[in-house]
């Protein structure tokens, strides 16, 4: 038995350079805007903490006891802050 090896040939590399609507190797995404400004809660982490709270119910010391849970320490006055800090810019929404 011969062992036979067929090589696929491939077609060429688009030219990264030329090409403006293709994103450039090596650039780092873009972040997204935090909601509490200087503040680690994204817009998926204090939605979660506030369905938590005003729709399941789950009051901030037993989230905070749930978190722990998953490893993350969040105090329950740094959650309590974000939701002040949500109502109040929903507050601001809310203006005539």
């Amino acid at each position: 038995m011969y062992n036979v090896h067929i090589r696929q040939e491939l077609p060429a590399r688009p030219d990264w350079e030329a090409n403006d609507q293709v994103e450039r190797r090596g650039a780092a995404p873009v972040a997204p805007p935090h909601v509490v400004d200087k503040g680690i809660p994204t817009a998926g982490l204090l939605a979660q903490v506030l369905v938590a709270k005003y729709l399941d119910h789950a009051p901030l010391y037993r989230q905070e006891s749930i978190f722990e849970r998953a490893g993350l320490a969040l105090s329950r006055s740094t959650l309590a802050e974000w939701v002040g800090q949500a109502a109040f810019d929903c507050s601001l929404w809310s203006r005539p």
